[in-house]
């Protein structure tokens, strides 16, 4: 991954030379522009030598944190570049052609003419370092806390209307505290909406001491089944052995290939909690399917099974198993959005970045994330999803008449 970031700096800063040149501006701006986009080189290094070889926090993390802020404007600053370059060169016709062809135009005119060029050129940098700022800006903002209502096939009447407070990617010490996780209940409870139970998909904690109390916090919201979590690849870059005693020392069930049933009247709702793969890229179907054999080990077949998978891609092992909803997150929905869709939502469909999607039976939510790691969101805030379960079809056949491919592979054995 670092090496991706310094191959994608290094392409967009000599992109962005090469624009500067083409742009024909003044040598005094020129070299300005120079030195700044040098300066900016240098900090990326640097960060990418904490993010290297810091500590796991919070030195490794804070390198992360600036290499990709300056990732992101170098990114934003060549597309806009590109537009100014054509802003300009379209300029200047419009001036050639306005201007009268037999008599020298007059200072005054002249003047205007190449302000008039130079505040064209300006408009499409001006306008990425406007929506850089807001996206900076924002960023902080308190999360969102949107009402879902998830569609389950066949879902018992008794878990009509049960509400599940999803949080995921906290990633507490960084930009989000304790405190925050404070706010949200208390947000939650003064507006009466009060979860029957609460999940975490994993990247809780980064500074390991913002877990017990954020935990404790969250048993206060009151939510009638508790609070339960699953792992994610942040828990493996620290400590985990110590992340699991912190969840023991809360009182919090932590899944891990692991299974846990609610009973709710004569329903019952079924959490297989998945590890995860650690890895960031590859073929984890097999790691799934394996955590996920553990996870439904044991689980009632005429449950609704609801999968908590820190990595959105178990959508497609679950809707093998039949499964009926899969919670997640890890994307942070890109951080940049588009019509509340993920802005990179067409260049990487498969990756089901944010929001729900469906596999015949089976249903994912993936969560834009409560926190992040590098403070930029620009259309895609941060939010603390409630999702509230409703039937989908009563008509087919009941849930005890079905197996899933889990369960047809125990009886096999």
């Amino acid at each position: 991954m670092q090496l991706g970031t310094c191959v994608v700096m290094s392409s967009a800063a000599i992109v962005l030379n090469g624009m500067i040149a083409r742009l024909g501006m003044p040598d005094l701006a020129r070299r300005r522009v120079y030195g700044v986009t040098g300066a900016v080189l240098a900090a990326n290094a640097l960060a990418h030598a904490a993010w290297l070889a810091g500590p796991t926090f919070p030195l490794k993390y804070w390198g992360a944190t600036v290499a990709s802020i300056l990732l992101c404007f170098a990114v934003a600053l060549v597309p806009a570049m590109v537009v100014a370059a054509i802003l300009r060169a379209l300029a200047k016709r419009a001036v050639k052609v306005a201007a009268p062809p037999s008599e020298a135009a007059p200072p005054a005119a002249s003047l205007s003419r190449r302000a008039f060029v130079g505040a064209v050129t300006a408009a499409a940098p001006a306008a990425a370092a406007s929506a850089g700022v807001v996206g900076f800006g924002t960023a902080n903002d308190a999360p969102n806390t949107p009402r879902v209502r998830l569609e389950v096939d066949d879902l018992p009447r008794e878990l009509e209307g049960f509400r599940v407070l999803h949080l995921s990617d906290l990633h507490l010490g960084i930009e989000r505290r304790t405190r925050d996780v404070e706010a949200l209940v208390e947000t939650l409870q003064a507006s009466g909406r009060v979860p029957d139970l609460v999940v975490l998909t994993g990247d809780v904690a980064e500074d390991p001491a913002e877990l017990v109390p954020s935990m404790r916090a969250l048993a206060r919201l009151g939510a009638r089944h508790g609070v339960i979590a699953s792992l994610g690849n942040h828990e493996y870059f620290g400590d985990v052995r110590r992340t699991r005693r912190d969840y023991e020392k809360a009182g919090v069930p932590l899944l891990v290939s692991a299974g846990h049933t609610l009973r709710i009247g004569e329903a019952r709702l079924h959490l297989a909690g998945l590890d995860d793969p650690r890895a960031m890229h590859g073929d984890h179907d097999p790691f799934f399917t394996r955590s996920m054999h553990h996870a439904l080990n044991g689980a009632p077949q005429d449950a609704v099974h609801v999968v908590l998978s820190h990595r959105p891609e178990a959508l497609e092992t679950a809707a093998r198993e039949k499964l009926d909803l899969v919670l997640s997150g890890h994307t942070h929905g890109g951080q940049i959005g588009f019509a509340n869709k993920s802005a990179f939502e067409p260049i990487w469909p498969e990756k089901y970045l944010w929001g729900r999607y469906r596999r015949e039976r089976t249903q994912l939510y993936t969560t834009s994330g409560f926190g992040h790691w590098f403070p930029f969101r620009f259309l895609c805030p941060t939010e603390a999803p409630l999702l509230e379960l409703t039937a989908r079809d009563r008509s087919s056949s009941p849930r005890s008449a079905r197996r899933t491919t889990a369960e047809r592979s125990r009886r096999g054995r």
